[in-house]
Formats: C-alpha cells, structure tokens, sequence
C-alpha cells in the first residue's frame, strides 16, 4: 500500500510544470502546509504536504518534501524525501529540537518504523513549530532540511474533516 500511495502522489507531484502548482482537484493553504484532495483510479485520496524553509544550497538533488497521507481505517502515514537516494543501512532523522525520532528509508523515501511512530510523530507536529530531517545521500552528502510547522494543524484538521 505504502508504494502504491508514494507513486501516486510522486506522480501527482513532479508531472506537473511547477512543484507548487494546483495539482489537486481541491487544494487549501494553510500558511506553509498545503491540503490536497484528489480522485485517482476511482480512489479518494487525501494528504497534506509541505517543502523545507530552508535546505542546503550547494548539494544539487530534487525537491525535498514531507507528506502526511490519510488513511481512513488506520493510522495517517508520514513520509518524506530528501530529494535523493538516501544512503543504504542509514537512518533519516527528524527532530523537533530534543524529540527525536529515526525513520526508515528505502531509495528516495523514508517512513515511519510503524503506526505508533506515526501517531507519535503526529502529535509532535501538533505541538512545535518547527522540524528537521537530517539525512545522508547514497553518495555520502548530507542535508538538514528545515520545516516550519506553522498551518500544520490546521491543513491537517482539514485533511480530517474532509477525507472520510
């Protein structure tokens, strides 16, 4: 399921002329957390996203970005790409100051362990106002990408209350 998701919002993402376009068929902004909601093979889909505020300038990759998907029966589910394969056997780190918590990466996509981390992670969000994703690239370049958390809780109070 994971795969399926993470290709179609990919999709949904980089076949569009401007990363920041209106991809969805509904799109909100929440200060610098968007809400999407689209149809796809018959399929609702709904997720949140945002792009760092800030990231290193001198490593050329793609764009970097952290998703939170909603999934109606279970635990949302957050991911997150550096823009780049991540390094094999590596953690990606995401830190909200001294909370840490250490995701799973396989190639250019890092997830949460399981569920509970997810709902951990969440509640974070809820509570910060910022976060980072440290991580290392399969060529050993790595990168601190810094989130702000501000319209986070209300893009995924929207996600909520319209994905059902």
């Amino acid at each position: 399921m994971k795969s399926f998701i993470i290709l179609l919002i990919t999709s949904l993402i980089f076949t569009t002329k401007s990363f920041a376009s209106n991809f969805a068929n509904n799109e909100s902004q929440f200060q610098d957390w968007s809400f999407h909601k689209t149809i796809r093979a018959g399929k609702e889909i709904c997720y949140i996203l945002s792009i760092p505020i800030s990231s290193p300038k001198n490593i050329i990759r793609s764009k970097s970005f952290f998703i939170i998907t909603n999934n109606n029966d279970d635990a949302d589910e957050i991911s997150t790409s550096s823009g780049y394969f991540y390094k094999e056997n590596s953690n990606v780190e995401l830190s909200f100051g001294s909370e840490k918590f250490y995701l799973f990466p396989y190639k250019n996509f890092a997830w949460a362990n399981d569920k509970n981390q997810d709902i951990d992670i969440i509640k974070e969000m809820q509570k910060q106002d910022q976060m980072y994703i440290t991580a290392i690239s399969s060529n050993e370049k790595m990168t601190i990408d810094h989130y702000s958390l501000i319209g986070f809780t209300q893009a995924y109070n929207q996600m909520k209350k319209s994905c059902k």
